[in-house]
C-alpha cells in the first residue's frame, strides 16, 4: 500500500478534525452529531497510523491489497473535506465563525459516519487477516523446527559417521611448535 496515500488520507482526517472542532464550538444545534463525526475520525486516525507503521518496511499482503479502497476513502473524505470547509464568504472573513452554520442533516452525517465506519471495519478486518496470517506462518515455523529436531543418540550416531581428517583438530598448535613461526629472512630489521 502506497505510504503517501495514507499519510494524505490522514492528513485529511487531521482537517475534518479540525473543522469539525471549530463548528463545534460555534454551533449548538448540532453538537452530538460533530461530537460522533470527531469520534469517529480520531478512531480512523489511530488505524491509519498503524497502517502507516506496518507498511513502513514490510510486505503485508492484505493491506498491500487495499490500494483501492483507500484512495477511494481519500476521495470520500475529500468531498466531507470540501463540503465542511467555509465558502469563499466565510474565508474574507478569515474564518470568523460567528455565523457558521452545519451544512449536514441529521440524516446525511449518519451517512458520512457511517461511512467512515465502513473504512474503519474494511482496514481493520485487513489488520486482523494480516495479524492471523503472520501468526499461522510463525505456527508453521515453529512446527517445522520442532520436526527437524533430533535426539541426542541420533546426534552421537551422525558425529560417529563422520571421517577425522588427520591434523586439522582446532588449535593443533603443539604439531608445529618447534617449527619458526615467520619465514626465514623477514622482518630481519626488527631483531637488529
Amino acid at each position: 500500500m502506497d505510504l503517501g496515500t495514507i499519510l494524505a488520507v490522514s492528513q485529511i482526517c487531521g482537517e475534518l478534525l479540525s473543522l469539525s472542532a471549530k463548528y463545534w464550538l460555534k454551533v449548538n444545534s448540532a453538537k452530538d452529531d460533530i461530537a460522533r463525526l470527531c469520534n469517529t475520525l480520531q478512531t480512523f486516525q489511530n488505524i491509519l497510523e498503524k497502517f502507516q507503521e506496518l507498511t513502513q518496511g514490510s510486505s503485508v499482503n492484505t493491506l498491500s491489497s487495499l490500494d483501492n479502497e483507500m484512495k477511494l476513502c481519500q476521495d470520500d473524505l475529500k468531498k466531507l473535506r470540501d463540503k465542511l470547509t467555509p465558502k469563499k464568504r466565510w474565508r474574507i472573513l478569515r474564518f470568523s465563525y460567528h455565523n457558521l452554520k452545519w451544512s449536514f442533516t441529521c440524516d446525511e452525517m449518519q451517512k458520512n459516519i457511517s461511512m467512515i465506519q465502513t473504512y474503519i471495519g474494511n482496514f481493520h478486518a485487513a489488520l486482523t487477516i494480516d495479524q492471523h496470517s503472520v501468526v499461522v506462518t510463525t505456527g508453521e515455523d515453529i512446527r517445522e523446527l520442532k520436526q527437524c529436531q533430533i535426539s541426542s543418540t541420533q546426534q552421537q550416531e551422525l558425529l560417529q559417521k563422520l571421517s577425522a581428517i588427520e591434523n586439522a583438530t582446532y588449535n593443533d598448535g603443539h604439531r608445529y611448535e618447534h617449527e619458526p613461526r615467520c619465514l626465514a629472512n623477514t622482518r630481519v630489521e626488527l631483531l637488529d
